[in-house]
């Protein structure tokens, strides 16, 4: 059963490998990243409706605000269970 639309859910952790090296966005071994999943609900033929982002960790998850972007996953679907 899938939980209702607009759920969330933030991953962070340091990074293990990275490729190409160097990169655009400066990532080596070792940088702590953060990421934002939020679920807006079922797939719609009329635009996307979930996001993915990344951001450097500069807090733990547990203290970071739900950070509200304009849905960005073209393929797939995100899907945050909470519980």
């Amino acid at each position: 059963m899938r939980d209702s639309p607009q759920s969330a859910a933030w991953v962070d952790g340091p990074v293990t490998s990275v490729s190409p090296q160097p990169n655009f966005a400066g990532v080596t071994v070792g940088t702590r990243l953060a990421f934002q999943a939020i679920d807006g609900g079922e797939p719609s033929a009329t635009g996307m409706v979930d996001s993915f982002d990344a951001f450097l960790e500069t807090v733990s998850c547990k203290n970071r605000p739900l950070i509200p972007f304009t849905p960005n996953v073209t393929q797939g679907n995100v899907v945050v269970k909470t519980g």
